[in-house]
């Protein structure tokens, strides 16, 4: 073995190590109108503008998961 060369790790990569796995990413659908609110929520008052302030930014962050 060239002793100049650096060993990098074990070279057959962690799968080898630990296996293979499969992940299956399940997705939840629901309808909007399934949404009820929960009884013991104890924010009853909401400012407009931080509520449009929060739906922006949903919109823009998850455009590609959510339908508007």
């Amino acid at each position: 073995m060239d002793s100049n060369k650096i060993k990098k790790g074990l070279g057959r990569g962690l799968s080898s190590l630990i296996g293979e796995t499969k992940v299956d990413i399940q997705k939840n659908k629901i309808a909007i109108s399934d949404i009820v609110p929960n009884k013991y929520q104890p924010r009853k008052i909401f400012d407009e503008d931080n509520l449009n302030d929060l739906t922006q930014s949903i919109k823009e962050r998850y455009r590609r998961w959510i339908k508007f």
